[in-house]
């Protein structure tokens, strides 16, 4: 499997194009490094996935309960707009111009 995951990588690459992560993985890490803890402790669901905008749920291996998760892409790539539980202030909304369906 780690030899098909290379040769699509040099496959991509020799095509002038990179290998995108899946939004999950990115969010994991995201995460996983914000609350220093590695990315595979962190169980990601991807509730919505426009391209641009992404939402869903989070939950570390080692606790109980989880919370939300609201992404955005930019310029930079993925960026965690917001994590936890409670509400995403309309600050955090405006500021990735997320659609008002996609936030409560």
């Amino acid at each position: 499997m780690v030899v098909l995951a290379a040769a699509g990588a040099v496959y991509y690459y020799s095509q002038g194009k990179t290998a995108v992560k899946p939004t999950g993985e990115v969010v994991a890490e995201l995460i996983g490094r914000k609350y220093n803890k590695p990315a595979d402790a962190v169980t990601i669901d991807v509730g919505t996935d426009t391209g641009k905008f992404a939402k869903g749920s989070v939950r570390f291996a080692d606790e109980m309960g989880g919370g939300l998760w609201f992404a955005a892409k930019t310029d930079k790539g993925w960026e965690l707009a917001f994590d936890g539980n409670g509400i995403v202030l309309c600050d955090t909304a405006n500021k990735y111009d997320f659609p008002q369906d996609m936030i409560p």
